[in-house]
């Protein structure tokens, strides 16, 4: 009764070892996804972008109306 218990306690522990390893197998890296300090910088960065094209745009047309153009 021992001997048939142990080997069933084997195979749960080898079935259990194996569903986790095919697991882990499926999950991405960590690293493949930016992290949330990586997107933030690119919005800023984006923003800060659109921000200064803005600003160049509205310098252009207050130097074409001083110039009467």
């Amino acid at each position: 009764m021992e001997n048939e218990a142990s080997v069933v306690a084997r195979k749960l522990e080898t079935y259990f070892r194996s569903q986790n390893d095919m697991i882990e197998e499926t999950l991405p890296p960590a690293n493949d996804e930016p992290g949330l300090i990586k997107n933030a910088l690119i919005v800023f960065l984006m923003s800060f972008a659109i921000f200064f094209t803005k600003i160049t745009l509205m310098i252009t047309q207050w130097v074409r109306r001083l110039e009467g153009v």
